[in-house]
């Protein structure tokens, strides 16, 4: 009664194992194939050889850069020495960078609108070259030029999201925006969208606006290199020393690093559900095993019999492995339907798949069911070589 009961108790355990293995391999499967569609997905940019670093030039009274013309002839001539360095094929300005978890943020009215609605957008400012360095498109209208002074009414740039919901299927070009001055800006181009909360993120609405019409201390210069764009730091900081020995530079930073780094939380995700699930699998691999080896050693003289009788070797391997194929059909059948259950809640943590996501469900199940059948195997074909008269003597 106490070997049932022992039976009993290790065939539970391991159904719990294959169903908690299922859970985590199924959960696994779903996180991997969610991020590698998501490192799939085109930011809007080209982030290659692109190094970012920020500059804040202080603006108290009395300060060599109180006011706006000092911070632009500082600015201009920072660039113009960058470009000047071998290995770099140009660099810009902007008010943060793309990818930024946290950009800067207005609402405006919406054209011919009833009063209280609004659009909200991100607000950069960028110099001129910002399009064409980080590869973003001008799908209509142009970009900025150097005809776009502080003494001309001002222009603006918007994203193609934007321009889709602020004026439909008319054009956006020659319409009017009310930045964030409560001043008004002519919309002379349409830029391709861009992600600025992460690769999961929605393509940003975005008001563009150059920095030759508007007021700024704190800036971000984007450096495009040939060359490895870390290799050129050291020098960057010589330049800015030179101009300005009380100046540090700040988030030193490539593009590919903002990339990866914006899908960190996503990699963890998926690495530490990858290691339970391994553990998992081969915790239902060594208790199938161990149930089924115990299984064995407990039959061995009605296996003993039952070759006296005639019972081949593949008659045995047949009884013993229908009895591990059962416990693992009863596991993986309560983990998939445990997982289908805990769908909804998965939802969150998966990006442009189903959660019941038809191949991670096929694949899932079908590798545990080979590894959990392997792993009955081995004790069944050691029973079906045994001697009958030995396993008869052994009793």
């Amino acid at each position: 009664m106490r070997g049932r009961d022992d039976q009993r108790l290790m065939r539970g355990l391991t159904i719990a194992q294959i169903a908690l293995a299922m859970i985590l391999l199924t959960t696994g499967g779903l996180l991997i194939r969610s991020f590698r569609a998501l490192l799939a997905v085109d930011p809007g940019f080209r982030p290659e050889r692109v190094l970012t670093f920020q500059l804040e030039l202080p603006m108290g009274s009395g300060m060599p850069y109180a006011a706006q013309t000092p911070r632009d002839v500082f600015f201009a001539t920072l660039l113009e020495r960058i470009k000047g360095l071998p290995g770099v094929s140009g660099a810009t300005l902007a008010s943060a960078p793309s990818l930024e978890e946290e950009p800067a943020a207005f609402s405006f009215p919406l054209p011919r609108a009833s009063e209280g609605q609004a659009v909200r957008a991100n607000f950069q400012l960028v110099s001129g070259d910002y399009f064409a360095i980080l590869g973003i498109p001008i799908v209509a209208g142009r970009t900025f030029g150097p005809s776009d002074l502080r003494s001309v009414p001002r222009v603006a740039v918007v994203s193609a999201s934007l321009a889709r919901v602020a004026w439909g299927g008319r054009g956006a070009i020659g319409q009017h925006i009310t930045v964030r001055s409560g001043e008004q800006a002519d919309v002379v181009g349409v830029a391709a969208d861009v992600r600025t909360g992460g690769l999961s993120a929605d393509a940003a609405r975005t008001v563009y606006v150059p920095t030759s019409q508007w007021t700024f201390n704190f800036m971000t210069l984007l450096v495009k290199t040939r060359t490895e764009p870390t290799a050129l730091v050291p020098q960057m900081r010589g330049i800015v020393r030179e101009m300005d020995s009380a100046l540090p530079l700040h988030h030193v930073r490539t593009m590919e690093a903002m990339v990866a780094g914006s899908v960190s939380q996503q990699r963890f995700q998926t690495l530490l559900v990858s290691a339970f699930s391994v553990l998992m699998v081969t915790l239902a691999v060594v208790g199938t095993y161990g149930v089924t080896a115990h299984g064995v050693s407990e039959r061995t003289n009605e296996l003993g019999i039952r070759s006296a009788l005639g019972a081949t070797g593949s008659d045995i391997r047949r009884l013993l492995l229908r009895e591990g194929w059962r416990l693992t059909v009863i596991g993986l059948a309560i983990g998939a339907a445990l997982t289908a259950a805990l769908s909804r809640s998965l939802t969150r943590f998966v990006f442009h798949i189903s959660t019941l996501d038809l191949p991670t469900f096929v694949i899932a199940p079908a590798l545990l069911a080979v590894a959990t059948l392997l792993a009955t195997f081995i004790p069944t074909h050691r029973a079906a070589r045994v001697d009958p008269m030995e396993a008869l003597r052994s009793e």
